[in-house]
């Protein structure tokens, strides 16, 4: 289907038909299509005359400081730094290698990884390589590195026993990074990673209340970092800017954004980053061995305060969907927050 244009939920085809773009692009297209208030502000920027300026050296730009400033504001659970980079694979690629130059300039060998079964955390070798989606890795799988282990998701409509309450699910599966943790070795695991509301895989399943809560005690208790992976459900989707504050706790160490983002008007995607992790790498050699040449785009980055301000002044995070389906025979599961949902 060959698209030509749009307007609020709907796509206009090159047959003059009009269909509906019910799932957001997934969930990128977040104030739906044609927004002239994000159009005029990449155009402001374009008459700027600024084709690109690499961040990667000396550079940044207005748009790049508004947006990391809009992100940051009142540091959200310590996170107090961010990376611009362009996909959501590029962002988790991007959370991996900062974890492993965390652990170097640290002195502590840590190179385990530890994530769950089907999960989908990028496109890339990196980011498949902590992906727990056995079609997805598909014909890579050799390619990808052995440090990286798996845990059941908290999927509790699929695994939750017929005689358990939600509270001793939360117990099983909340114990399974704890006992992965102490068989790889406390000294060698540098992180867990999760999405904390599963995406294309699962298919918005959230974790049952006290799981993450689980996952960052545990974390604490033997110095593992937390990556959330909030690519798909974060960004104002599930009723709050990020799905781990509706969680009850203190944040993750780094945090992986994107799609709705930008609104799906020009790629963008971060990575931001807890003060500690950021601490460490200027107390030590002072660099940071990652990027890419179109990192923070003045012109993505334009784009995207627009949105954010725009979910911000028009309060959209306070309208919720409400799911009316539950009573229909043919529906086993209404699941999701806020507007990330599935039936």
């Amino acid at each position: 289907m060959n698209v030509v244009s749009g307007k609020g939920i709907s796509f206009t085809l090159d047959s003059d038909e009009t269909i509906i773009d019910a799932a957001s692009g997934p969930s990128v297209a977040c104030l739906g299509h044609h927004q002239p208030e994000v159009t005029e502000a990449m155009l402001r920027h374009l008459n700027s005359n600024i084709a690109y300026a690499y961040s990667g050296s000396a550079f940044t730009t207005n748009a790049t400081e508004e947006l990391a400033s809009l992100l940051l504001q009142g540091r959200p659970g310590g996170l107090s730094k961010v990376i611009f980079v362009n996909s959501g694979s590029e962002a988790t690629d991007a959370a991996v290698k900062l974890v492993i130059h965390y652990w170097q300039e640290k002195g502590e060998n840590r190179t385990h990884f530890i994530a769950r079964r089907q999960s989908y955390h990028g496109n890339t070798i990196g980011a498949l390589s902590v992906s727990g989606h056995e079609g997805r890795r598909g014909i890579c799988k050799s390619f990808m590195s052995s440090n990286v282990s798996f845990v059941d998701p908290c999927y509790e409509y699929r695994m939750r026993k017929s005689d358990e309450t939600s509270g001793y699910c939360v117990d099983r599966l909340g114990q399974q990074p704890e006992q992965e943790i102490l068989r790889v070795g406390p000294e060698k695991v540098a992180a867990f990673v999760a999405e904390t509301i599963s995406g294309t895989t699962l298919g918005c399943v959230t974790a049952v209340h006290g799981y993450f809560k689980r996952i960052r005690e545990i974390c604490d208790r033997y110095g593992v970092l937390l990556i959330l992976d909030e690519i798909m459900c974060g960004m104002g989707n599930t009723g709050t800017m990020h799905a781990w504050q509706d969680e009850g706790i203190r944040g993750p160490d780094i945090q992986t954004i994107g799609k709705a983002l930008g609104g799906g008007f020009i790629p963008l995607s971060a990575a931001l980053l807890h003060e500690k992790i950021f601490d460490a790498l200027c107390g030590g050699s002072k660099a940071l061995a990652h990027g890419h040449t179109f990192q923070a785009h003045p012109l993505a980055c334009a784009a995207a305060v627009a949105v954010q301000k725009i979910i911000q002044r028009d309060n959209l995070l306070e309208k919720l969907l409400h799911a009316r389906f539950a009573c229909l025979p043919f529906v086993g599961d209404i699941r999701g927050r806020g507007l990330f949902r599935v039936v």
